[in-house]
Formats: structure tokens, sequence, C-alpha cells
């Protein structure tokens, strides 16, 4: 199986800052440490370095037309041998990666099973001389890879990046066939780890696929870590070199920012991998925050002899998360959390939008008052970039959902095993390689809704918040909880507590108009976070989710109507703001979203009109009513 390596920067993120690889996880061979701004420590032998040239190509290049699909809902392709490059696939589909294979046609719909792509790659574009690799940004849910015929690779996380070698297996002067088989669904040694699913499961190639190419030795990470320290700033970066060749490589790595330095020699064995410790100070730093999304721009150069061999670029912010009591602390301040969740869907688009569509969406969010993205899984890195840019923060979570939650069904025996934590601790620590370089993100959730309040439910939700802390300490930590809270002990080890509330829609009595709202409601979520608080004294507490059903275009004193919607969400904030031990709420949610086909939930289509926004992203009358909210307290957070 091939392991992960995540994707590089968008090309607007290039402008400023490069083109900087967030690569797969390596087991370090080497490692190193600088010390200081411009010092060096330590010394290394001088070992023959392997010649490197640049290869003739440019570093990245997308592959986004030229593809063909065929659908296979019988599963007849492995025996028929569709990956063979000699396969006459004159009938198949030409199609454009990325988008999900639900918009191929209307009677792909919802379509779940298996669907294969192939792509024929020209002579020119293969060079033997260089080291290439293919780069698949997200192919949802299992993949694999047959390069001219040749199985290169299969990925089994279906929303993060994975890399597949090319130059094993493509043929040095003839064009060659990439074949993938990609097949979507839900199972339940699959994440989110249940068979009932809210969000849709699309299916195909859902992100950009890149062929990489650059010299057998090369900058595979690196992973920054910016935090304040007294006026300047402490910037570290763990640069990962890994080296593809049969010869050794030794040469030097080097940090630029701010027109200052940090370089240290590195050696890298025959295909192996090193890693160096770089750091250097930023005097004078201006901190990143929602108000003020400050970014700075890093270089990493790998040299050798009097070359450059390969070179990285990243932006990245300086900030600190932190806890203090109750309190929710962004670079020293409280911060009130006044958030949204959020899932990646577009009209006629599913979760692959344009840039424009998401920095509209997500400027559209900030403008009511939000400072906060909540996510059920990792995003596309194009919102992560935007959210850095215009100062939104995210809290992003491990697509562990509703695994083992009583009011779903259970597994079958054979299942009911924790090999899917196994797969979520394996997504975790590919969000943090890709993700952990965004000043934006400032809180790792591990689950939402899961049966965790059980010896086995406490035991997962501690391996994975201990896992956590060690791949990334700078982050806030926890988990999400929507019943048993006084069971939920592994929030011991979590840096902040966050449930979900639906009073009056799903907890306790139904509040059947307006008038109730404030009895079935208001009260008792005011109770229940305060019961929450008392639980787990010295902790932050989030309202994580919380929320109802608003039909557009519907009106008066009726459930689900527009403007029982914006009665109920109004009286949950008002609960929120009326405890001080309580760090603020997360709406469910920011736009309306389709479901998957086959589920429903109060509402009998197979979607969720929960959104303080339509699925076009028209203004509700709940958007105004928490916009009015919001807008009204203290404007600095």
């Amino acid at each position: 199986m091939t392991r992960v390596r995540p994707s590089e920067p968008s090309p607007r993120a290039r402008k400023t800052a490069g083109s900087l690889v967030r690569p797969r996880k390596l087991r370090p061979v080497f490692r190193w440490a600088v010390i200081g701004a411009l010092g060096v420590v330590g010394s290394i032998a001088p070992v023959r370095a392997v010649e490197m040239t640049s290869p003739p190509m440019p570093r990245s290049v997308v592959l986004s037309d030229g593809w063909l699909f065929q659908p296979d809902p019988l599963k007849t392709g492995d025996a028929r041998h569709w990956e063979s490059p000699d396969l006459d696939r004159s009938s198949w589909r030409a199609v454009s990666v990325p988008m999900a294979w639900d918009f191929y046609d209307p009677v792909m719909n919802g379509y779940e099973g298996v669907g294969w792509y192939a792509i024929r790659l020209p002579a020119e574009r293969i060079v033997p001389s260089a080291w290439q690799r293919l780069r698949f940004g997200r192919a949802n849910y299992k993949a694999r890879v047959w390069i001219d015929g040749h199985e290169a690779g299969e990925n089994l996380t279906g929303y993060l990046p994975f890399d597949v070698p090319l130059t094993p297996h493509a043929p040095p002067d003839r064009p060659c066939w990439v074949v993938v088989r990609v097949e979507n669904g839900t199972r339940y040694d699959w994440l989110p780890g249940a068979e009932v699913v809210e969000w849709v499961q699309y299916g195909g190639l859902l992100e950009p696929v890149e062929l990489v190419t650059t010299p057998h030795a090369y900058l595979a990470r690196a992973s920054i870590r910016a935090e304040p320290r007294g006026r300047d700033g402490t910037v570290t970066v763990s640069i990962e070199v890994e080296n593809a060749s049969r010869a050794a490589f030794s040469g030097r790595v080097r940090l630029e920012a701010q027109g200052r330095a940090a370089e240290r020699p590195v050696r890298v064995a025959p295909r192996s991998s090193a890693v160096v410790d770089l750091a250097l100070v930023i005097p004078e730093a201006r901190l990143w925050s929602p108000e003020h999304p400050i970014l700075y721009g890093a270089r990493v150069r790998l040299l050798a002899g009097r070359g450059e061999v390969d070179t990285l670029a990243e932006r990245f912010g300086i900030r600190s998360i932190g806890t203090r009591g109750r309190e929710i602390l962004l670079n020293g301040s409280r911060l009130r959390v006044r958030g949204v969740n959020r899932y990646d869907e577009f009209p006629g688009r599913g979760p692959v939008a344009d840039e424009a569509a998401i920095r509209a969406d997500l400027e559209a969010v900030k403008a009511t008052g939000a400072n906060l993205v909540r996510t059920h899984y990792p995003p596309s890195p194009a919102h992560l970039e935007i959210a850095d840019e215009i100062g939104i923060l995210v809290m992003e979570e491990v697509p562990l959902n509703w695994w083992r939650a009583s009011f779903r069904p259970k597994a079958p025996p054979e299942l009911d095993d924790d090999r899917i934590v196994d797969l979520a601790e394996k997504t975790l620590e590919q969000m943090v390689r890709r993700d952990g370089n965004h000043a934006s993100l400032v809180i790792w959730s591990m689950a939402n809704e899961c049966e965790t309040s059980d010896e086995r439910g406490v035991r997962a939700m501690r391996r994975l918040l201990a896992r956590a802390r060690a791949l990334d300490p700078s982050r806030l930590l926890t988990y999400v909880a929507s019943q048993n809270f006084e069971k939920n002990r592994a929030f011991d080890d979590a840096d902040l507590v966050a449930v979900n509330l639906y009073y009056g829609m799903w907890d306790g009595e139904t509040a059947d108009d307006i008038g109730q709202i404030e009895e079935r409601v208001f009260v008792p979520t005011r109770r229940a976070l305060a019961d929450v608080a008392a639980t787990f004294p010295g902790k932050p507490v989030l309202l994580s989710e919380f929320g109802t059903i608003g039909i557009p275009g519907s009106g008066g004193d009726v459930r689900f109507s527009e403007d029982y919607q914006a009665a109920y969400v109004s009286a949950v904030w008002r609960a929120v703001e009326a405890d001080p031990d309580i760090a603020g709420g997360i709406v469910w949610c920011w736009a309306d979203y389709r479901h998957r086909n086959g589920f429903t939930n109060d509402f009998p289509t197979y979607f969720g009109p929960f959104g303080l926004v339509t699925l076009d992203r028209h203004p509700k009358k709940a958007h105004g009513a928490m916009r009015g909210l919001w807008m009204a307290e203290t404007p600095a957070r």
C-alpha cells in the first residue's frame, strides 16, 4: 500500500510562497538540529554526493484533461482486466478531473460502487533520468492504481492525498496508461465507521491529479511551527529529504524567511529519508489573527555543491492558541467562538468547487460575524489556504462519525472491532502532515457523535488524543459527544469539551411552535450546558452543534418554517451567551446540503435544510438572526 503524500499549494498560493510539497509520512533515518537565528550546531563527515541535475520539466503538472471513465456497477472490470494497457477504451466516456462522478450524467447521481479512470501519458511526459510520481489529491473512497499494467499503489483514506511512484513502472521510450479503480460507499471498516452516513459519499477523483518530477533526491516535506515569543516570532521547520536513488546523497538544507536564513548539512542513505530541524527568529513579528491575518513566506532549498537540487515554499502565520481555565486564548487574549458547521457542498458540483466559489462562501461566513468553521472531515486544501488569507479559524475533524453510536445499527460481530480506530489514527497522522502549516487551523477533533462513553470508546478517544498530542502539541485537541457526557472520561485528556445539543429538536420535549421554544429549547439548553461545565471543571466548554430545519421560503409560526428556525437558533445562542463558562457555539449549519440517498432526517427528502443559507447561498431568516446577534458582540473576537 502506498503511503500518503499531501498535495502542493494552488497556483494562487505559489504567487506568494513558491511551490511547496507536503508529503507522505516516512520514517526518519537521521536527525540534526539548528539552534538560533543563523547558527549551525554539529558537524558531519564528508561523503561523496550523488550527481543531481534538474529535470527538464516543471516540478508539477496538473493532469486535468485526457481522462476516460467507465462505471462498473457489476464489478466485472477486475475479471476483464480493465487495468490492461492493451484494453480498447474507445467506448469509455471522456471526462475532466477533478469532478465527482455524480455529475457526469443524471443517472450517476448518488451512484455508489466502482468506477474506472484511465489516462494515456505521452512519452514526452516521462523523464527516465528523474524521479516521477503521481499525486492524487483525493480519490473517494478506495483507490487502486496501475501504471502500464503494473499495480503501483492502493489507498484507503478517501479524504486525503496519496502518491504513487511512476518511475519504476513507466517505460522510458513510449506512452503508458495510468488506470485508477475507485470504489465509494459505506462500510463498517471504512471511515466514517458506519453504514448509515448523512453526507453524500461523492465518488471519483475529487481533487487534482499531478505529475510530479524531481531529481531522485528531493525535498519531501517542510513542517512549520511558528509561535510568538515576546515581541518576536520563533519559526521551527522540520524538513524531510527523501532519496530514491541507489546511492547516498549528501548536501545542505537551507531555510530562508524575512531576510534571515539557517542552514544545515544533510546526508541521506540510499532509498531512505532524513529529517533536518532548522529554526530562526523573526524580530518584531506581526501575529496572525482573524482581524489581521498576517502571513509570512518561507523557502526551503536543497543544495549540493554549488547548485540547487530542489526548492519548496510555504506560507505561515505566527500565532498561539491555548486555554486558561474556562477560556480559549488566541495570542493570549480570550476567544469567544462564533462558528458554523459546514460541508463541502455546492449545487451541481458537490465537493468540487473552484477557488472563487470557495472564497466567496468563506467571506460570506465571515461577514455574518462568525470566526470559526468546523468540518466533519478534512476540507480541500483551498479552503484552508483561503481561511489563512481572510482570517477564519478552523476546527478540523477526523472523519470518524457515528461509530458504534447507540442511535444507529450495530456492526456485525466480525466487524465489531477497533480496526476503524487504526484507520482513524492513520488518517489523523495524514491530516496533521497535510494541514499542519495552516495558521487558521486551531482545533483538531478526533470524532463526532460516536459511542465514547463506554470503556472501549474512552480508550479509543484517549488513544487518538495521545497520538494527536505527540504529532502536534501546538493546537487544541478534543472530540465531540452528544450524550452521556458524564461518562465521557476521555475529555479529561482533551483541551476542551465539545458537545452537541438539540433540545426541542431531538433532545427533550419537541418544541412544536415558536411559543414553546423558550421552555423547551432555551431553558434545557442552558441547564445542560451548566451541567457539562460542572462535570468538567477548569476546561472550556464548546457547544459544537445546535440548530433545526428551516424550509426555504416557508414562514409563520409552524415548526421548520424559516421564522421557526430563526427563533430556535436565536434562543440557543442566548443560552450560550448567558453562561460565562461556555466558550462559544457552532451552529448546524452554514448552508443547506444534500443527504446521501436513503437517508432522511425529520424532513422527508434526501436533503438537509438546516442551513443559515440555502444550497445556492441565498440567506434565510436564521442568517439574519445570527448575524444580528454575532455582529452585536465585541468585534475584536
